[in-house]
C-alpha cells in the first residue's frame, strides 16, 4: 500500500496502519485517511466543496495524480482524506445540530420506497438463509412489523416535500468527531435523520434521552410533517437490521441480538411516550397499536 499512495499521490509514508478497512498514516504531523469509496463520490466531493465555502469542519478530499478522487488500488476504490480536524472526542448533540445546515432545495422524502425495497430483501434473505440463524429467524417477524409500521406511516406525508439537509449514514455516540467530519460519511436527507439515529442509539446505549429530546422539540422548530418523519425514523428499526446484516456478513455472533430483544417493551414505552410528546405540539396520526401499550 505504501508503494501505490507513493504512485498516485507522490506521499511518501514510512509507517502505515489499518483499521476497518481504513489505512492511515502521518505526514508532516497531519493524519491521512486512505479510504475505500463508492463510485458516487463526486456527490461526497461536491458535498466536501461546499461545507469549505462555509468554512465548516471538514476532511480534505485529496485528488491524485491524474486529477482524479478515485484511485483504484487492486482493483478497489480508495479515496484519501486529509485530516484538518483530528479530534477523538465523542459526538454531542451540539456537533449534530451545528451541521444539520441545508443542502438542497425541498423534494419529496425518499424512505418509503427505501424501506420497502429493504424491507422485501430481507424477507427473501430470511426465505433462503433464515434457518441457519433461528435468533434472527425467531425475531424477524417482530422487526418486520415494526419497519410496516413505519412505512405505513410515511403515508401521511405522501407527496410532501421537505428541505435536504446534511447527514450521516449512520451516527452514534460512540462516533468521533474524526469521522463525524468524514466526507464519505455524508448524506443528504430530510432535516430530522440524524438527529434521531443519535437518540436511538443512546437509547441503546443506556441513556435516558427523554429529557434532551424535549428540548430538542422545544428549541428546533420541526413543523407537523418533520414531526410524522421524526415519529417515523424512531420506529423504523436501522439498529436491528444494521445488525443483521453484520451478522450475515460474519462481523458478529448472532448472539448479539439478545440485547435489542432485552429492550423491546422499553422501547416501546419510549415510543408512546414520544408519541405524546410531540401531540403537545401537533396532533399527529395515531398508531393504534402504540398507543394501546
Amino acid at each position: 500500500m505504501k508503494n501505490s499512495i507513493n504512485y498516485f499521490y507522490n506521499i511518501i509514508v514510512y509507517d502505515i496502519h489499518k483499521k476497518n478497512e481504513i489505512y492511515y498514516f502521518y505526514v508532516d504531523s497531519y493524519l491521512y485517511l486512505l479510504s475505500p469509496c463508492s463510485n458516487k463520490i463526486n456527490i461526497f466531493y461536491d458535498i466536501y466543496v461546499y461545507l469549505v465555502n462555509l468554512n465548516m469542519y471538514c476532511h480534505e478530499i485529496i485528488k491524485n495524480k491524474d486529477n482524479q478522487i478515485i484511485s483504484l488500488i487492486n482493483e478497489q476504490s480508495f479515496c484519501l482524506l486529509k485530516v484538518y480536524y483530528n479530534n477523538q472526542n465523542s459526538v454531542t448533540l451540539d456537533n449534530v445540530l451545528s451541521y444539520n445546515i441545508v443542502i438542497n432545495k425541498r423534494q419529496g422524502c425518499n424512505w418509503f420506497n427505501l424501506w420497502c425495497q429493504k424491507l422485501d430483501y430481507y424477507e427473501y434473505q430470511m426465505r433462503e438463509y433464515g434457518k441457519k440463524y433461528p435468533l434472527i429467524m425467531k425475531s424477524f417477524s417482530y422487526y418486520n412489523g415494526l419497519c410496516e409500521t413505519a412505512i405505513d406511516y410515511l403515508k401521511n406525508v405522501d407527496n410532501k416535500e421537505f428541505d435536504m439537509y446534511l447527514n450521516h449514514y449512520r451516527i452514534s455516540k460512540q462516533m468521533t468527531l474524526i469521522d463525524f467530519c468524514n466526507p464519505l460519511n455524508f448524506i443528504i436527507d430530510v432535516k430530522v435523520r440524524d438527529v434521531c439515529e443519535f437518540f436511538k442509539n443512546r437509547f441503546f446505549e443506556g441513556d435516558d434521552i427523554l429529557t434532551e429530546l424535549k428540548g430538542y422539540l422545544l428549541n428546533n422548530y420541526l413543523n407537523q410533517d418533520e414531526m410524522i418523519l421524526l415519529l417515523a425514523r424512531f420506529l423504523y428499526p436501522s439498529y436491528y437490521f444494521d445488525m443483521y446484516d453484520n451478522i450475515l456478513q460474519g462481523k458478529v455472533k448472532e448472539e448479539k441480538l439478545y440485547y435489542y430483544l432485552s429492550k423491546i417493551d422499553a422501547y416501546e414505552e419510549f415510543l408512546k411516550k414520544l408519541f405524546l410528546l410531540i401531540n403537545e405540539y401537533y396532533q399527529i396520526p395515531p398508531i393504534e397499536w402504540l398507543i394501546k401499550t
